[in-house]
C-alpha cells in the first residue's frame, strides 16, 4: 500500500522565530480549558515591534535582518529573481511590467474580497491574462485564496473568496510601504495586519490532525467574521483588530454569529496590544501573537 503526507511550506510563523514548537495556548483552547487562561497584561519581553515584523515579514531569510535597507534590498531582490524571472521561465509572463503591476495591485487588495473584472481593469490587462497571472502567483504560494464559511441558517451568505498574500512582508513591499512611519499611516494598514495574522492561524491549522479549516464570513447586510477555524464539529470564530484594546462594541458580528453558530466553541478577538482579557464568559481578547506562546 502506498502512503503519502503533504506539508505546505510557509513563512516562519513568530513562534518558530521565537523557538516555540507548541502553541499551547492554541491547543488549550481548543481541549475548552478556558479556566486556565487568566486576564493579564503582558509586558517586558513580550512587547513585540508588530510594525518591524510587518515590514520584513517572515521569510526565514529576512526576518533576522536588522537594518530596514538590508530588508529592502533583499525584498527587491527576491522579486527580480524569483517572482520575475523563475516564475517567467515556469510559465508565460509576456511583461515583466504587466505583471508586477497586478501584483501591485492586488497587494493593495491583501484582506479583501477577490473581484478579478476590477483586479483586470486596475492593472490594464485582459481578463483572460489577468485570471492566469493570478492563478500562477496562487500554485507558487505567494498568495491564497480564503473561501467563505455558510450553512443553511443563514440566509444571504456572500461566497466569493477574500484573496490574502502569504507572505505580509511582501505586500507591504509591494504596496510601496517602505518604513514605519508610512506603513502606520497606510490607509490599507488594517488589511496588512489582518494578512500577517492569517499567516498564523494558517500555520496554526497545521498543527492540528487532520488539519484546521479556515474561511471567513459575510453577509450581504455586511455582518463579517474576519476568520472562522473549523476542526471537526467545532468551531473557533476570530476577529482581528488593528488596535491596542479592543471593546465589546467592536465584536458586535461575532456575537452575531456564535448566536447563529452554537458549536463555536469560542470567540477569540486578537490585537496588535499586550492584554489579554474577557470581552464576555466566551469571547477572549488577547495579542495577534498570543495563540503561540508557551
Amino acid at each position: 500500500m502506498t502512503r503519502a503526507a503533504y506539508f505546505e511550506l510557509l513563512p516562519m510563523s513568530y513562534g518558530e522565530y521565537r523557538g516555540i514548537e507548541t502553541p499551547n495556548n492554541f491547543l488549550s483552547l481548543w481541549r475548552g480549558e478556558k479556566a486556565n487562561i487568566e486576564e493579564n497584561i503582558l509586558g517586558g519581553d513580550s512587547v513585540i515591534d508588530t510594525e518591524d515584523l510587518m515590514l520584513k515579514g517572515f521569510m526565514p531569510a529576512n526576518i533576522t535582518r536588522k537594518s530596514n535597507e538590508d530588508v529592502l534590498m533583499w525584498m527587491d531582490g527576491y522579486i527580480k529573481t524569483y517572482l520575475e524571472r523563475d516564475l517567467r521561465q515556469l510559465s508565460q509572463i509576456e511583461s515583466l511590467i504587466d505583471f508586477r503591476k497586478l501584483m501591485q495591485v492586488l497587494a493593495l487588495r491583501t484582506a479583501n474580497m477577490l473581484k478579478q473584472s476590477e483586479v483586470a481593469k486596475d492593472s490594464g490587462l485582459s481578463p483572460a491574462t489577468t485570471y492566469r497571472y493570478i492563478k500562477l502567483l496562487e500554485v507558487s504560494n505567494i498568495i491564497d485564496r480564503l473561501p467563505s464559511f455558510f450553512t443553511n441558517r443563514v440566509k444571504r451568505v456572500i461566497k466569493s473568496p477574500k484573496v490574502f498574500f502569504i507572505d505580509v512582508g511582501l505586500a507591504v513591499f509591494l504596496s510601496g510601504y517602505y518604513d514605519k512611519e508610512s506603513l502606520l499611516k497606510a490607509r490599507e494598514y488594517g488589511s496588512f495586519f489582518e494578512t500577517m495574522v492569517f499567516l498564523h492561524l494558517k500555520s496554526l491549522c497545521h498543527t492540528l490532525t487532520p488539519q484546521a479549516k479556515l474561511y471567513y464570513f459575510g453577509t450581504t447586510s455586511q455582518k463579517e467574521v474576519d476568520f472562522v477555524m473549523e476542526h471537526g464539529n467545532k468551531i473557533l470564530a476570530i476577529e482581528v483588530k488593528a488596535k491596542e484594546s479592543p471593546k465589546l462594541r467592536d465584536v458586535k458580528n461575532l456575537i452575531y454569529f456564535m448566536d447563529n453558530h452554537p458549536e463555536t466553541v469560542l470567540g477569540l478577538v486578537l490585537h496588535k496590544g499586550n492584554e489579554v482579557r474577557w470581552l464576555t464568559s466566551k469571547i477572549l481578547s488577547a495579542p495577534w501573537w498570543w495563540l503561540e506562546a508557551v
